[in-house]
């Protein structure tokens, strides 16, 4: 995704780089807005020498229009704790900070020696 310039929208863009002769070429393709394209992860294809420019435009067409990589991350956002074991992380570190344990429902009680730089 590039950047068309200060304060304008971010553009879907295919990046081609070959070599020609002794000189390396750079083709962009602009595809679009990158909105549209917010499911689509980046794709490099490493290609020396042995596909030509098409097989290699053929492959990242292939790659825009594969929905599996859009469904694999809804799959893996649904099925993610990631956040709500952080967040209950962070608050057993700070009853353990403030010299607080539980000891089961609505009992807290109170410790001594912890120091409260850690």
């Amino acid at each position: 995704m590039r950047q068309l310039g200060k304060g304008q929208e971010w553009r879907y863009c295919e990046v081609v780089r070959v070599i020609r002769g002794d000189e390396k070429a750079e083709y962009i393709t602009d595809i679009g807005p990158a909105e549209l394209f917010e499911h689509i992860p980046p794709h490099m294809i490493p290609s020396f020498g042995e596909n030509k420019v098409g097989k290699v435009l053929e492959m990242l067409e292939r790659h825009r229009h594969d929905p599996y990589w859009q469904k694999r991350t809804e799959e893996m956002l649904a099925e993610s704790t990631l956040i709500e074991e952080a967040i209950r992380q962070n608050e057993q570190m700070h009853e353990a900070i403030h010299n607080r344990s539980s000891f089961g429902p609505m009992v807290k009680v109170q410790r001594n020696g912890y120091s409260r730089r850690f």
